[in-house]
């Protein structure tokens, strides 16, 4: 009996049910996770050796989990290590500046500093009550969704 191209599709849809039911790894991933793949996949942070987030040696980084260190001759960060003045965070994000290699840090607000999304000179950022000026004390950075 001849199968139409209706009754195959049907046919092939019942499969990929059954097999999301008995083997959740073949489901689609829900909405949230893809919306977060998206983000993960297109973000950039853009850090600059001068102020106001323009001139020439500013460097766009796509952002991917873990520590980026600025000594990093692999991804080229070395010209900014102890030289950031200025970032652009993009929305959903936050990052952490860390005067250390490692993104290590003994307290926030005296070698690391909190930067949301949006454009930030790093002569004033805020930190818990007081202004911060964090510029030319970057040696690592991590970004992470809010």
């Amino acid at each position: 009996m001849p199968v139409n191209k209706f009754t195959f599709a049907k046919y092939l849809a019942i499969f990929f049910v059954i097999s999301g039911v008995t083997n959740p790894g073949l489901a689609a991933p829900p909405l949230s996770t893809l919306k977060q793949r998206e983000k993960e996949t297109y973000a950039n942070v853009i850090l600059c050796p001068s102020h106001y987030g323009v001139g020439p040696g500013c460097i766009t980084i796509q952002i991917i989990p873990g520590c980026f260190d600025l000594n990093n001759s692999f991804l080229n960060l070395g010209s900014l290590n102890k030289n950031v003045a200025s970032a652009i965070i993009p929305n959903g994000y936050e990052c952490t500046f860390s005067q250390s290699f490692g993104c290590v840090s003994e307290e926030v607000g005296e070698d690391s500093v909190i930067v949301l999304s949006g454009s930030w000179d790093f002569d004033r950022l805020p930190s818990s009550e007081i202004t911060v000026n964090f510029t030319d004390l970057t040696s690592s950075f991590i970004c992470d969704l809010v």
